[in-house]
């Protein structure tokens, strides 16, 4: 398990990247300037949300690449009070010359772009409009 973790602190914005996967998520929290967390944990929601909590900010924005995990992650981020963005894996903007592809990079590429604002947003229908 690697992690990165610094001090809890303050900030105004967070900027959450997840690469999902069935057992675990790897998740990176940073601010615009630094990185606070890098890590794996359980693909659990509740495990997430105990990780948020940890760090205080007015807004927190989170991502995920859209797949087969659908959106009821979406919807517990939105319902916490996170701005979550689900985006296609097509248009996640690639980084030339950098071919090999591991979760954490994945989650920190995906927090880096969502904080500069690269990142394109799918439409999420409502739990009425899903089947």
């Amino acid at each position: 398990m690697n992690r990165k973790r610094k001090d809890v602190i303050n900030s105004e914005e967070l900027f959450v990247g997840i690469d999902l996967h069935k057992r675990t998520w790897h998740v990176t929290i940073r601010t615009e300037e630094v990185e606070l967390f890098s890590g794996s944990i359980p693909g659990i929601w509740e495990v997430l949300r105990r990780l948020l909590h940890r760090y205080k900010a007015q807004h927190i924005y989170a991502v995920y690449e859209a797949g087969y995990f659908g959106f009821w992650l979406h919807d517990h981020l939105t319902e916490y009070g996170v701005d979550c963005l689900v985006t296609p894996p097509s248009l996640v903007p690639q980084e030339y010359g950098n071919r090999v592809k591991t979760d954490r990079r994945d989650s920190r590429k995906l927090a880096r772009l969502l904080a500069k604002g690269l990142l394109k947003r799918i439409w999420v229908p409502n739990a009425e409009e899903r089947f």
